[in-house]
């Protein structure tokens, strides 16, 4: 094949397929039906019956209280007392306390270097 066939083979299947992909995608028609209101739909007006006195949203609301007096049986018996546990003391007893000295903790000791302004542990020879 020549350059120039080549060329209107290749020209021929660009323009094929932009007038495919124009075809298949053309915007469908629009409705003409109204938008409705997404906030009105999510929050409807208060009916009047479900409206509530002020009365009624005070906080806290007031408690009921009983007509009369609560009628125990004479048969209940009463309910034996818990028996009382007595926590446990432990005696005191003297704690360990770790050395303060780092090197000293972790069986080395204490070098100063720099005249005394800094210091390492050092291994005992």
């Amino acid at each position: 094949m020549t350059p120039s066939i080549k060329m209107l083979a290749l020209g021929g299947a660009a323009l094929w397929s932009v007038m495919m992909i124009a075809a298949t995608e053309r915007d469908p028609p629009r409705p003409d039906a109204s938008v409705p209101d997404l906030i009105q739909d999510r929050w409807p007006e208060p009916q009047l019956t479900e409206l509530l006195r002020k009365s009624d949203r005070l906080w806290p609301a007031p408690l009921a209280t009983p007509a009369g007096p609560a009628v125990v049986s004479p048969a209940a018996e009463p309910l034996p007392s818990p028996a009382v546990i007595q926590p446990i003391t432990r005696a005191r007893t003297s704690r360990h306390h770790a050395a303060r000295d780092v090197c000293t903790r972790h069986g080395m000791r204490k070098v100063t270097t720099h005249g005394g302004r800094s210091w390492r542990c050092r291994r005992y020879a």
